[in-house]
């Protein structure tokens, strides 16, 4: 079995995966959702009594998406998804590592494979420090 074929599989594999999950963040689903939520709020009762508690939740959605508070303006960027900023951590160790021994001996078509991914961590570390990727 040749190790470098089956390593390379599985990076390509791996690779998928992440890419994968950072495809989550490029579609805003919570503000679809809000215009569904705002929609379906309108057609209630108000005397319905899932009228306040769609209420309570359409509030909550517009103050996570659009509201920012001064302080969160005037200091550092805080983690606002944990898993984001650890998993784009990740990525780009790992796949700069392969991309480093890849390239060791010469380039390979291999490295821009494992190089994109890496830059794809770099995406996850942003999404972790985005406030509107707070948790949905």
């Amino acid at each position: 079995m040749k190790w470098e074929v089956f390593f390379q599989g599985i990076g390509v594999v791996v690779g998928a995966l992440v890419s994968l999950y950072q495809l989550r963040n490029l579609h805003p689903v919570s503000r679809s959702n809000l215009k569904t939520d705002l929609e379906i709020l309108k057609m209630l009762d108000q005397s319905d009594p899932s009228y306040n508690v769609l209420k309570t939740h359409v509030n909550a959605s517009i103050d996570r998406l659009y509201q920012q508070d001064q302080q969160e303006r005037n200091v550092l960027p805080l983690v606002t998804s944990w898993s984001d900023l650890i998993g784009g951590s990740l990525t780009l160790l790992i796949f700069t590592i392969w991309t480093i021994y890849l390239v060791r001996d010469g380039f390979t078509p291999w490295a821009l494979v494992t190089g994109s991914f890496a830059l794809g961590g770099l995406g996850g570390i942003a999404a972790g420090f985005d406030p509107k990727s707070r948790a949905q």
